[in-house]
Parts: structure tokens; sequence; C-alpha cells
């Protein structure tokens, strides 16, 4: 396959992975890739120039469920399924290094 069109294909496969929501050894497992080339894939694309698509920041949908009084824990529920239960006055770089890790 040459160069170009391999770029081609591993940068659909990377935007499929980041848009599906699930895991990366989930997604690689459900079409037959292994995790170290979707991994590498991923950085190499990364470092690459920046496409005008991919200059522009994607953002999550956020749901306010209901206003109540600040609550002892705070419950986060992502795509995938998995749940986290932080304290209150968690440190958020820490938590932006997990939700990252999540990804």
């Amino acid at each position: 396959m040459k160069r170009k069109s391999k770029e081609a294909l591993w940068t659909r496969r990377v935007r499929a992975f980041e848009a599906s929501g699930q895991t990366r050894v989930a997604y690689c497992r459900r079409h037959g890739l292994a995790v170290h080339s979707l991994d590498y894939w991923r950085r190499r694309l990364s470092s690459s120039p920046l496409s005008e698509s991919a200059a522009v920041p994607a953002f999550v949908p956020l749901q306010v469920r209901s206003v109540e009084p600040p609550a002892e824990a705070l419950l986060l529920e992502c795509a995938g399924g998995a749940r986290l239960r932080l304290p209150r006055d968690c440190d958020p770089w820490w938590l932006a290094q997990v939700l990252s890790g999540l990804r």
C-alpha cells in the first residue's frame, strides 16, 4: 500500500475511533486492529500539520439533569458506560488527565 493511501486509511480509522466513544481495546477488537497500531497512528497523525477540520475544537454535549445544592461527590457518566465518582474538590488538572486517558 502506498504511503499516502495508508495515511489516508489510518486518518479515517483514527477519526472513526475518536468519534466512537469506545475504549481503544474495544474499538480495535471490534474492527480487527492492533491497539499498538492505533496508538502509533494517533501519535503520528497528531504530530502532523493540522488540517482545517482538525483546527476546529470539538465540543462534547453536556446534559445537566438537575440543579441541586452541591453534593459531596461528582458522578461522571461517560458515553462508553464508564462511571467516575469523584470528590467535589478534586484537582481539575488531575481530572483533565483522567478524562484524557479515557479517550
